[in-house]
């Protein structure tokens, strides 16, 4: 799992990077002269790289090699986090019962508004009368929106707004 998740954060800083500067990166011929290399760069528009400069994954060395050497700060803050949680669990024992069935991946049943093929319905409607249908069956589902304007219809109604005097709210 480390190493899949390595190679993700690895990926996803090559993509930025690439992003970023807007090379289109090409590998390097074994055989080319560095006269060649330099005219085919110029030529395609592409970035050539020396072969050694990826992984065997696709991703730089040199962001391997940084995650690499943070692997020990990571671990390190997972642990932390775990032993956080822990004592989590243990103050909230209904609370952490609410966690385990919410990321249990088994579900919970629920009652869904049902439309028939060819019904017109708004998506931000069907959202509004789908969202409290979950909300009854998952107590950790909180709902809302971007707007400025406050939420429109993904509030939940029946549980109120989140706020500092009202830590129930859920919206």
């Amino acid at each position: 799992m480390k190493k899949i998740f390595k190679s993700l954060l690895c990926f996803t800083m090559c993509c930025y990077s690439v992003a970023v500067s807007a090379q289109v990166l090409a590998p390097v011929k074994e055989n080319a002269s560095p006269a060649q290399k330099q005219t085919q760069s110029a030529k395609s528009g592409q970035q050539t790289f020396p072969k050694d400069f990826f992984d065997e994954n696709g991703a730089p060395n040199y962001v391997v090699k940084n995650f690499e050497n943070k692997e020990k700060l990571f671990e390190e803050s997972e642990k932390k986090w775990k032993q956080t949680f822990e004592a989590w669990a243990r103050t909230y024992p209904d609370k952490k019962n609410q966690w385990d069935a919410m990321f249990s991946g088994e579900g919970c049943a629920v009652e869904l508004p049902q439309y028939a093929v060819g019904d017109s319905v708004a998506t931000r409607s069907a959202s509004g009368k789908v969202l409290p249908s979950i909300a009854k069956a998952y107590p950790c589902l909180v709902g809302g929106s971007a707007d400025l304007e406050g939420p429109n219809s993904t509030a939940l109604k029946d549980y109120g707004v989140f706020s500092p005097e009202n830590r129930a709210g859920r919206t």
